[in-house]
């Protein structure tokens, strides 16, 4: 993500001055990778628990909030994984796809 869109580094404090391979080597990129992905999955594991799972969300969002992340940034990473999963599964026939 962050090859896509270098400016995003300049949201998180422990990040920012940084370039990106810098990042990589020092696994600050994987160390929250990992806490995003526990994220998903706490989600997905709530996901027949509507409650549960909007409490998690609530949370989670006043999080990004106590750190000035932009709403936009939040939805440009969605939408960002959702196409790259997508591509992915295309890519590697794990997700067939009807051509009508």
């Amino acid at each position: 993500m962050f090859e896509n869109r270098p400016e995003l580094i300049e949201i998180f404090a422990n990040f920012r001055g940084r370039d990106i391979g810098d990042l990589q080597r020092s696994g600050l990129i994987r160390q929250h990778a990992l806490m995003v992905m526990g994220t998903i999955d706490k989600c997905i594991s709530r996901i027949d628990e509507p409650e549960n799972l909007a409490k998690l969300l609530i949370e989670t969002g006043a999080l990004h909030r106590k750190y000035n992340v932009p709403p936009d940034v939040i939805q440009g990473y969605i939408k960002f994984n959702l196409e790259n999963s997508i591509q992915y599964k295309k890519a590697t026939g794990f997700m067939e796809f009807d051509a009508n």
